[in-house]
């Protein structure tokens, strides 16, 4: 529920589209996978998709993305958001849609929690590349939670990449 609250909240400030929400998952790694025994993200977009769904909005859950063979990425504890950016760089890859995108759609990427913003600017990165995406077909976010940020000193520039979380 939070989540299609979230998909909601971002598509009131999108170009309204004719064609469908596309809900697209931040992929996990197999490791992860392994390791919860699921995928946890795709689940909560495939509920997050069928509410949506309850309450009138055309939605579906589509996988557009996949990790990059053969690019390993640190643990990101620790890792401050330039650093974290740095090492999700060329991480993910456009997957082809099946039938392609349909006219009008909205691409969601959805993911558990925004930390520095750097899996969901890297995944972004990668929806851009997608051989069938109009250029004029947004790509926006939606997240269940976000750390908090610590603050910044006065004057410190603000890294390019990043953005700021609103309830």
């Amino acid at each position: 529920t939070a989540l299609a609250l979230a998909a909601a909240a971002v598509l009131t400030g999108a170009p309204p589209g004719a064609g469908p929400v596309l809900l697209v998952p931040v992929p996990s790694s197999a490791a992860a996978v392994r390791r919860r025994g699921r995928d946890h993200v795709r689940e909560l977009a495939e509920a997050a998709a069928a509410e949506l769904r309850a309450a009138g909005v055309p939605a579906r859950t589509a996988q557009l993305l996949g990790r990059a063979p053969g690019r390993r990425v640190r643990d990101s504890a620790g890792l401050d958001a330039a650093q974290r950016r740095a090492n999700l760089a060329g991480r993910f890859r456009a997957l082809p849609p099946r039938a392609g995108l349909p006219p009008g759609c909205r691409l969601v990427l959805v993911d558990d929690v925004v930390t520095s913003g750097a899996t969901l600017t890297e995944a972004a990165r990668a929806l851009r590349d997608t051989p069938t995406r109009r250029a004029d077909t947004p790509v926006l976010a939606a997240v269940v939670a976000a750390t908090p940020r610590r603050a910044r000193a006065a004057g410190t520039p603000v890294p390019a990449g990043a953005f700021t979380v609103r309830g």
